[in-house]
């Protein structure tokens, strides 16, 4: 059974799971918070005479932007915590084939 903590791991182990998962997860959530930005500018503009309509637009923008800087801000802290751990950069793990994919 392969969960996230087990008897014996290490610490490494521990944080390299953690990595893997984060890894799975922030991609998807990116590309929707992308899509949601895009879904947000077209309503806006087409929902141009609309003085609510362009409010909530215009707070779609704001949440989807604050979104997309809080979800490639984490990414960059997990490479930062994978290069801190690991003791080199990604591609140079990648490269030695001591990571998983």
């Amino acid at each position: 059974m392969n969960t996230l903590l087990s008897a014996g791991d290490t610490f490494k182990d521990v944080i390299s799971r953690l990595i893997g998962l984060m890894n799975l997860l922030i991609w998807p959530l990116i590309g929707f918070a992308i899509l949601f930005f895009f879904y947000a500018l077209v309503r806006f503009v087409f929902k141009g005479g609309d003085s609510k309509a362009r409010i909530q637009g215009r707070q779609a923008i704001l949440w989807s932007l604050i979104a997309l800087f809080v979800l490639f801000s984490l990414w960059g802290l997990v490479r930062l915590l994978q290069t801190a751990v690991f003791v080199g950069t990604p591609a140079q793990e990648l490269q030695r084939g001591t990571q998983p994919l």
